[in-house]
């Protein structure tokens, strides 16, 4: 459940992403009813301990202890070095009932991804264009900004994917866009 813990909120995964109306707050009764279905359902495994949760996963005990030690490290100093999460979002996994649950939807878009330059060019480490190498959808990075996905417009780099898909392309066969691509006049 959405709690406070040290001054983040804790929970809300299977309320926010799945029946939260746009610009909606959060709802709790929701939250709990839909936990509840995906622990019926089987979706979700709960355990009072890391170690039977672990085995209910089916993963490694020790290995996942560490990896709950080291994620529990950076939660308390406040900052992830490993893979740079949010600060407000880095909450301690100290207390059970603990849960897990397998996500078997994958976001169609990187947080980070290569650079790039406004033509699509993928950027190497001193900014300079990498000749003959494009990127363009998932990969490019530079989009997101924050280095997060926002979850709440899934999908929202398919048109991204496909437009600059189309340009790099274009470019990469050495072809010209401004005359191979028509452009539209809005008005």
């Amino acid at each position: 459940m959405k709690k406070q813990v040290d001054g983040n909120l804790a929970g809300g995964l299977f309320y926010g992403q799945m029946w939260q109306p746009w610009g909606n707050g959060w709802n709790v009764e929701i939250e709990k009813a839909s936990q509840a279905q995906h622990i019926k359902d089987g979706k979700v495994v709960v355990a009072d301990t890391l170690d039977e949760l672990a085995q209910k996963m089916g993963v490694p005990v020790e290995a996942f202890k560490a990896t709950v030690a080291r994620y529990n490290e950076l939660a308390a100093k406040g900052h992830d070095d490993d893979f740079g999460k949010r600060p407000e979002l880095l909450t301690p996994i100290q207390k059970g009932p603990f849960y897990a649950g397998r996500l078997v939807s994958t976001l169609l878009a990187m947080s980070g991804g290569l650079h790039t330059d406004p033509s699509l060019h993928v950027l190497d480490k001193n900014d300079k264009p990498i000749e003959g190498l494009y990127v363009c959808g998932a990969a490019a990075g530079d989009y997101f900004g924050s280095g997060d996905y926002p979850t709440i417009c899934p999908g929202m780099n398919h048109g991204r994917a496909l437009t600059f898909g189309r340009l790099a392309g274009v470019m990469a066969a050495g072809g010209d866009i401004d005359k191979t691509v028509k452009s539209m006049d809005i008005k």
